[in-house]
């Protein structure tokens, strides 16, 4: 087993240390990248595709592969995933979160479980052809991923860990010490030390630090720092760390960013999953929970960041926002059902934070785990990613949450399930608004509110997503400023106008991105 003090530690050490160009096969096409890989500028200008290997054989001869599998193995490969890589950068993701690489647990042959690390040094041996080139095959699969375009993200469960551990001789006081009730505590140098060179070997982007409550603050803002500064030292400016929280405002205001809610100390990672978002999007989406829930996540964030936060569109950075395996918009497989699927991922989409969609999410993926660019689901997304690439306001911009009236005089918050989600990205002089209908029968005729100082009385917004559904993509009105009107403020008071309104028509379960 690879040690801290193996030669070969240190020769990766080094070789990251110096920044060179390395030429990538894909498709028999060369294609040169710089390694180590630089980061992106921001990460809310990415969105993420969570694949875990095991799950996925990536076309390989195997049996279907199952999405509900538990923690059963198998049999994911490195190299059968990298046929992947292009139908998720065609897709429009950005980077990929890439679950299960490092070597797990094997004290029962068939289990695969991402929450009990067994190495943090080596990637797991069963998902290469031979356990000895699982080395270079994981790399080969990030290099790959690089030259077309994708940023890698690695798992880093630091606690609590598989229990077999073998670091003697680390030089570092060890690197398992004994705990109560069974469990292994990690000398923190160790644990720095090995991610670091996980860094360095494998030319990753970004850490998925879990769960970060657990691990404890100090050790949290220490790793965090460490692997920022190790980072740097190489020419990855923005390498991005995010961490999981257990749900609740209070407590991810006590880890997102490098500021927090606690005066005590800084947590050093960068952003936390949005699970209070990700546990409420597809109850909204299929129409059992009612758009309100939604406006309250947010009411209540921005609440609980005020003292965190430099401007309102600063808490898109701070979060990744998801759905997957666990968050799924509707377990079936049917067309009728893709609809929701399409209106989860756009409200996903233009919301705050950096989306990331997992396999389970329903992004177009056939029973053996393969992307399939023919699905009308699949070039959805693909249209929604587009919008938000080209819409500097869906990746940077403030959120507004918008009243939306039937008769065009009382407005408010739609209160009931299903109902009508309707808010706003802006940034500078840009609006976009984003309307969803998420009854399964009814259309919505009805009107909404826009900015009074960004439009002029006539101004024609357009539709900037492709329809979906039959009867969608009916365009809206043209923007009228009103008087004498009933506006039920979404944070609160009662307004008459000025104010100005456009009509918009939306056919059951549509989704409309205006600007």
């Amino acid at each position: 087993m690879l040690s801290l003090n193996d030669p070969r530690v240190q020769a990766a050490f080094e070789a990251a240390a110096e920044r060179t160009v390395k030429v990538v096969d894909v498709a028999g096409e060369p294609r040169p990248i710089l390694t180590p890989y630089p980061s992106p500028q921001d990460w809310r200008d990415v969105w993420i595709h969570r694949l875990t290997l095991d799950r996925l054989d990536g076309g390989e001869s195997r049996s279907p592969v199952s999405l509900l599998a538990g923690d059963s193995f198998q049999g994911g490969v490195f190299h059968g995933n990298r046929a992947r890589l292009k139908s998720i950068k065609e897709l429009g993701a950005a980077a990929i979160w890439l679950s299960l690489a490092i070597g797990n647990r094997q004290s029962n042959p068939s289990s695969f479980d991402d929450s009990r690390g067994r190495n943090f040094l080596q990637p797991e041996p069963r998902s290469a052809p031979a356990p000895e080139t699982a080395d270079d095959e994981l790399r080969n699969l990030v290099d790959e991923a690089h030259a077309q375009g994708l940023y890698v993200i690695f798992d880093a469960v630091l606690n609590p860990p598989g229990g077999v551990f073998g670091y003697s001789g680390s030089g570092l006081n060890g690197f398992a010490i004994p705990a109560r009730e069974g469990m292994v505590h990690l000398a923190p140098n160790a644990l720095i030390h090995a991610h670091q060179y996980v860094i360095a070997r494998y030319d990753v982007d970004g850490l998925h630090v879990a769960p970060l409550e657990s691990v404890g603050r100090g050790f949290t803002r220490t790793f965090g720092n460490a692997i920022r500064e190790y980072a740097l030292s190489i020419g990855k400016k923005n390498f991005f760390t995010f961490g999981e929280v257990d749900e609740g405002e209070d407590r991810l205001a006590r880890f997102i960013g490098r500021n927090t809610s606690d005066d005590r100390d800084m947590p050093g990672v960068d952003a936390a999953l949005d699970v209070p978002l990700a546990s409420l999007l597809p109850r909204v989406a299929r129409g059992v929970a009612p758009p309100t829930s939604v406006i309250d996540v947010y009411r209540r964030r921005k609440a609980v960041e005020r003292h965190l936060l430099s401007s309102h569109g600063e808490a898109g950075r701070c979060f990744v926002a998801y759905l997957d395996d666990q968050h799924r918009v509707q377990d079936g497989t049917t067309d009728a059902e893709d609809p929701q699927a399409v209106l989860a991922v756009a409200l996903l989409f233009g919301l705050q934070g950096i989306p990331c969609l997992g396999h389970g999410a329903k992004i177009g993926e056939h029973g053996r785990g393969g992307l399939d660019s023919s699905l009308p689901l699949y070039r959805a997304i693909q249209s929604l990613s587009e919008v938000r690439d080209a819409e500097p306001a869906l990746r940077y911009g403030r959120l507004y949450f918008r009243p939306i009236s039937g008769d065009g005089v009382h407005f408010g918050a739609s209160t009931f399930a299903p109902g009508v989600l309707a808010f706003s990205r802006i940034l500078h002089n840009r609006e976009i608004l984003i309307v969803a209908n998420t009854s399964t029968t009814a259309r919505f005729t009805g009107h909404v509110l826009l900015d009074l100082s960004l439009h002029a009385e006539g101004d024609v917004l357009r539709i900037l997503n492709a329809p979906f559904a039959p009867g969608s993509g009916v365009p809206p009105g043209p923007v009228r400023t009103r008087d004498g009107l009933t506006i039920q403020e979404v944070e609160g008071g009662l307004g008459t106008g000025p104010a100005n309104t456009i009509e918009v028509d939306l056919a059951p379960i549509e989704v409309q991105i205006l600007g």
